[in-house]
């Protein structure tokens, strides 16, 4: 019975510090935010930019920028706070990396061509993770009936033979 419900409450207490939950077509992300250094010369950090939902996609970018806002703070300071980047593409001439601006930079950037961050600095980037489905009320209970009849049997005294 303790295995069932130690299934059930893993999925009830999954918080996380400096995250934001956020629904993107259908699936729940949690976002959070790490230092990266997309073009770094010691190991190259971009494929982390480059596995995030709306990498690729500038309204995607903006749709979590905007939907999150400023509930993961201010992280990054390059002259004024902003909040983490949301990096959707990368410029190999210069290095660059083109960020969503909309909704989490304290400074507000107006409409116009996308930010570019320098992607040999180390800069918060904001990286999202699919939160699994958590098991109903009837999926736990299940669960636990089922552990409680193995553990029976398995508790049971055998008879003797004879």
């Amino acid at each position: 019975m303790l295995a069932g419900a130690g299934i059930c409450s893993f999925f009830a207490a999954s918080t996380f510090a400096q995250s934001a939950l956020v629904t993107y077509n259908s699936i729940v992300y949690d976002v959070t935010y790490e230092e990266i250094t997309p073009f770094a010369s010691s190991a190259p950090n971009l494929s982390t930019l480059m596995a995030q939902p709306w990498w690729g996609n500038a309204a995607a970018a903006d749709y979590f920028a905007e939907t999150i806002g400023g509930a993961l703070g201010y992280p990054n300071n390059i002259g004024f706070a902003n909040g983490p980047f949301f990096a959707y593409d990368q410029s190999i001439e210069f290095p660059t990396v083109f960020i969503a601006a909309s909704g989490n930079l304290s400074s507000g950037f107006g409409p116009g061509p996308a930010p570019q961050v320098d992607a040999r600095a180390t800069e918060d980037y904001a990286v999202a993770s699919p939160v699994p489905d958590r098991p109903d009320t009837l999926t736990c209970l299940a669960i636990m009936s089922l552990s409680l009849i193995v553990l029976r049997r398995y508790l049971r005294p055998q008879s003797a033979a004879a």
